[in-house]
């Protein structure tokens, strides 16, 4: 039997449900070599890892968002129940170029953009969270 009365199990599931983050995932090198001069300081992750990653995601039941439309949701959605994620790089496509063509495939949107709260909640709401 579980703990708590019906009324605190549904409370508790409907506060899960409409607090269900959207998952930022940024990937800064996505390549079949690991050049150790030049990528000592990066993250890097290889390219098969990286499709088992994505893969594994969308069998855990993420659904992939362009950031406009995280940013969209995040703004007008006030209950999500499914799980949302993004993915983004913050150099620009040269880091995971080999698998755009993959992730073009899989109907999932990638963007280039380095994502910081200030793009996310906009620059007036980042000042107020900061202070």
């Amino acid at each position: 039997m579980k703990k708590g009365s019906l009324a605190q199990r549904i409370r508790n599931r409907l506060l899960r449900m409409r607090l269900q983050p959207i998952r930022v995932f940024c990937f800064h090198q996505v390549s079949d070599t690991f050049d150790p001069v030049t990528m000592w300081k990066s993250d890097w992750v290889s390219t098969e890892v990286f499709k088992q990653r994505i893969l594994a995601l969308k069998k855990e039941g993420y659904q992939f968002v362009s950031l406009e439309d995280a940013k969209r949701r995040m703004k007008h959605d006030s209950i999500r129940t499914k799980r949302y994620a993004v993915l983004t790089a913050d150099d620009g496509s040269s880091t995971v170029k080999n698998v755009l063509p993959w992730l073009a495939e899989q109907k999932i949107p990638f963007s280039f953009d380095f994502v910081c709260k200030s793009i996310v909640y906009g620059r007036e709401t980042f000042q107020k969270i900061k202070h």
